[in-house]
């Protein structure tokens, strides 16, 4: 029982963290969707890629809690 409070405290700190992040991201996609640049698209599909290693770090870490 030990081991899994080990785990499982820090654990929720870093999907706590990287789900605020993705949250974030969101957001700024969102943001910069309506500023029709080439740049702001660039930066959108970035941030795609961004979100995309967040939600599987998030997935991840989410089976190890369960």
């Amino acid at each position: 029982m030990m081991m899994a409070h080990e785990i499982n405290n820090p654990l929720s700190g870093s999907i706590a963290g990287t789900d605020w992040a993705a949250k974030r991201v969101k957001d700024l996609q969102g943001e910069l969707e309506r500023v029709e640049t080439p740049a702001c698209r660039e930066v959108v599909r970035s941030l795609d890629e961004i979100l995309d290693s967040l939600e599987d770090a998030l997935a991840g870490s989410r089976r190890i809690a369960a």
